[in-house]
């Protein structure tokens, strides 16, 4: 086997079980071979795909661009918990029901339009089987590629399941339609790609009365709150992506998750809500000051390093103060969280260890307790009261782990650091 280095091949047009296929950027990453240069013939070749489209031949490859696009994840069914079909036993029969819900549509600015759809799927043979599939239609308010819709709608959709349930989800289809004309039957391909779909074990139908957001409490704000949500996720994309990586890559270690927490706590805040450490006329005044005992190099050096910017720590604080209830009134009780919490992250950042503020086992606990600071914080930008805050977080089984005595943060006095 020898593998060398190929060029990228952009678009390739095939035919497997009968269906048109277009595989996009394609990458030859190895082959077997017979023989010797220059007369070796190719017996094997391994390639690498980007993006594959089944169903369609798509000239432009990814810069195709499509009209609308449904996606199915692992978790939508289990997070909408509707409908349940039901079945009546008889004498002679057995009768299986079940209501069809009607669409439930979100209008987004600047995004386009979401649509909550549900499919039905009946089965009869030995055993009969009635399956009903929630999926979530996106229609842009222009054309777009799929990979514009993978940053506009797939992702921040898929976060927002994820926040809402309480577990990590995961594509199941990702289907696009081209050529939309009243009257004629649009071109539709499914779409293939490496990202997020990697199946996923355990049930989806998680408890629905532990999710945090329940799709029920949306009936009469659905489109209000993914409004906020894709505001946000506009606003501060890398800092959500932070956050959610940590729940989405679960094999994680520590130290990196707690990293990411904090490194997304501190930069959403700065993002979103902004602020600096003294007025901008102050802050001059003072940096003039300083610098006008010092020769040029010395400037050079101080005059870069001095940045009229919140520090990790007053962020942190004010996240805190923000939270509310019942996230507040728990970290109260821990012993010097936000300053245990900025030292830990300060020498895992710089000095690549972790420090004396927490001990390996405490380090879990402030993680879990940073994300439910974040996660009470940005349920108030959504747009819920303090008391729907409050039963949200409340009833997730994760709020339990917190407030049971193995978290060792809430008993720290009697607690003692294992002597080496």
């Amino acid at each position: 086997m020898t593998a060398g280095i190929h060029p990228l091949v952009q678009v390739i047009f095939g035919i497997a079980d009968g269906e048109q296929v277009t595989v996009c950027d394609g990458l030859v990453t190895s082959q077997n071979t017979r023989g010797f240069p220059p007369t070796a013939q190719i017996d094997r070749e391994s390639w690498s795909f980007s993006t594959v489209f089944v169903g369609i031949h798509a000239e432009e490859g990814r810069a195709t661009q499509f009209d609308d696009f449904d996606l199915e994840t692992t978790r939508l069914s289990g997070w909408v918990n509707q409908p349940r079909p039901s079945a009546t036993p008889g004498p002679d029969k057995v009768t299986i029901e079940s209501e069809i819900p009607i669409p439930r549509h979100a209008d987004i600015d600047e995004v386009g339009r979401l649509t909550f759809w549900w499919s039905y799927e009946l089965k009869t043979s030995a055993d009969i089987s009635l399956v009903i599939k929630p999926a979530i239609e996106f229609r842009p308010t222009e054309r777009m590629t799929v990979d514009k819709a993978w940053r506009s709608f797939i992702t921040p959709m898929l976060f927002f399941i994820t926040f809402a349930s309480g577990s990590a989800d995961r594509i199941v289809s990702i289907r696009a339609s081209r050529n939309r004309v009243e009257g004629q039957r649009p071109e539709v391909a499914e779409v293939l790609m490496p990202r997020w779909s990697e199946e996923m074990s355990g049930s989806d139908r998680n408890d629905v009365w532990q999710h945090l957001v329940q799709f029920a409490e949306l009936r009469d704000c659905l489109e209000a709150v993914l409004s906020a949500w894709f505001r946000l996720v506009g606003q501060s994309s890398h800092s959500i992506l932070d956050f959610f990586s940590v729940t989405m890559t679960p094999s994680m270690y520590a130290e990196e998750s707690f990293l990411r927490v904090a490194r997304s706590v501190e930069s959403w805040h700065r993002s979103t809500i902004g602020g600096s450490y003294m007025g901008d006329e102050d802050f001059q005044r003072l940096l003039e000051k300083l610098t006008a005992v010092m020769d040029s190099r010395e400037r050079g050096f101080v005059k870069p390093r001095l940045r009229n910017e919140r520090t990790f720590r007053q962020r942190l604080d004010e996240l805190l103060e923000m939270c509310g209830e019942p996230v507040a009134d728990l970290l109260s009780g821990y012993r010097e969280f936000p300053k245990r919490v900025v030292n830990t992250r300060n020498s895992l950042a710089h000095e690549g260890k972790l420090g004396d503020s927490f001990t390996y086992e405490e380090l879990f606990w402030a993680q879990k307790s940073l994300e439910h600071v974040f996660r009470s914080v940005l349920l108030r930008n959504l747009g819920f009261t303090d008391e729907q805050i409050l039963q949200q977080v409340g009833r997730t089984s994760e709020w339990r782990w917190l407030t049971d005595p193995q978290n060792r943060l809430t008993t720290w006095r009697e607690y003692q650091t294992p002597t080496e």
